[in-house]
């Protein structure tokens, strides 16, 4: 972190979901998670922070766990996985979930968990070279479709890896709105207008991407996240010498880089 000049990393358990049917190993995984990071946390509070992982999908407990982690363990947001088990994102069981967390004024960072439909990815590498970042779509396109960022306004959605391959497709999204009746009535205006309530994180190695990325969902919606220590396990500082390659006004480089986190965070 000196090295790359980062003052602070807020810390995740990228795949928080712990595949248990007894809702009690769930809920002391998490707890044994949160607890450890945030002592991690209380040592040294001017370098790190860290998102809460929950036991989702039992719902009850994840809200009891969420308020615990928030009021006494001093997380500054929670994780969670595009999908839970077969369980998409926008699963109207989890409303009650939402509901809390959009009263809280809650961040939430999205994290794949493998992609959702088995065996199709399952030679080559594929599940996580190609499905996580799809996965990372899917969820999004939930998310808008689904009517969860519509129903529950207080939550700040960070979609992670520049979106996944939304900066791609977004326009064939509009495309199949407009085309389709039974999916033009699903929502009152094309799917990108959408986009501008999501956030994104800057997890992807390489800097075309990136540029792509904030042409199309919008520079001034990302931030810096490195993918620590899965894609870069030495340094820090590739992601950031791509953020300073971005051709960006300075107010928007300084949200990319620490600005919007500090906000949507509370730090």
């Amino acid at each position: 972190m000196d090295l790359a000049g980062v003052d602070m990393q807020i810390l995740e358990f990228p795949a928080p979901n712990v595949w248990s049917d007894d809702v009690d190993v769930r809920r002391r995984a998490t707890e044994s998670f949160n607890d450890g990071v945030a002592d991690i946390v209380r040592d040294h509070r001017q370098r790190f922070a860290f998102s809460a992982s929950l036991p989702v999908p039992f719902v009850d407990a994840a809200i009891a766990e969420c308020e615990r982690a928030l009021d006494q363990l001093g997380a500054v947001a929670v994780t969670l996985c595009t999908h839970i088990e077969d369980v998409p994102i926008d699963d109207r069981r989890l409303d009650p979930l939402y509901e809390y967390l959009s009263n809280r004024g809650c961040t939430v960072l999205l994290h794949p968990e493998g992609f959702s439909i088995k065996n199709a990815l399952a030679d080559h590498g594929m599940e996580w070279a190609l499905g996580a970042p799809f996965d990372d779509t899917i969820a999004a396109v939930r998310l808008i479709y689904g009517g969860v960022l519509d129903r529950f306004p207080g939550i700040n959605w960070v979609v992670p890896h520049l979106g996944g391959v939304l900066p791609f497709l977004a326009k064939r999204l509009d495309f199949v709105w407009r085309l389709t009746p039974d999916v033009r009535k699903l929502l009152p205006t094309q799917p990108s207008d959408y986009l501008g309530r999501l956030w994104f994180d800057t997890a992807n190695p390489d800097p075309r991407a990136l540029r792509l990325a904030c042409d199309v969902l919008g520079a001034e919606r990302f931030m810096y996240a490195s993918d620590f220590p899965f894609a870069q396990r030495q340094a820090l500082q590739p992601g950031l010498a791509a953020l300073g390659a971005l051709d960006v006004g300075p107010s928007v480089r300084a949200g990319m880089k620490g600005q919007t986190a500090r906000r949507l965070f509370g730090l």
